[in-house]
């Protein structure tokens, strides 16, 4: 398996990270709703913008994708993991665990203390590899969200990791 690299998503990357957004076997689990691009492209720019936005390539193409908010104030040491996705051509090939490697690693070099996320209580796969990582759950954010247009509300774990400020391999 080649090394991948990282860096910021930028206006070029839109075709691939809508791709990545509106696949069936990704999307449910990605905080946007299914749209046409027309629309998506708004929120994609607005991405751009806030927080950092990265892709992971490899072999010419994108790999994966995460997007991550530093907190402010009294949580300026902790790190939020908005969104990160693996083509699902790719899942299976441990590209998951490297891209997560690396945002750890970049949370290490940074001397942040922790990284949160919000999953699916349902996305049993993604919470047991998320505790592969290192992660634990802790706690249930009640009817977090729901997928359009749908009424029905989805519960989230809130899952963290503690950062020790040296870099991890």
């Amino acid at each position: 398996m080649n090394a991948l690299q990282y860096r910021p998503s930028n206006e070029n990357d839109f075709d691939a990270i809508y791709a990545l957004y509106m696949h069936p076997s990704t999307n449910p689990h990605l905080a946007f709703d299914v749209v046409p691009k027309e629309e998506f492209l708004i929120t994609y720019r607005k991405l751009l913008t806030e927080g950092e936005l990265i892709v992971a390539t490899g072999n010419g193409s994108i790999i994966g994708s995460y997007h991550l908010f530093n907190k402010e104030y009294r949580q300026a040491d902790t790190l939020y993991l908005a969104t990160f996705v693996i083509d699902p051509s790719h899942c299976g090939r441990g590209y998951g665990s490297m891209v997560l490697r690396h945002i750890i690693n970049t949370a290490g070099a940074r001397k942040k203390n922790r990284i949160e996320l919000e999953v699916s209580v349902s996305n049993t796969n993604a919470v047991r590899f998320y505790e592969k990582h290192g992660f634990v759950i802790e706690g249930t954010i009640r009817q977090s969200y729901r997928i359009a247009p749908h009424a029905v509300y989805y519960d989230d774990y809130l899952m963290s990791i503690l950062i020790p400020w040296t870099v991890i391999v």
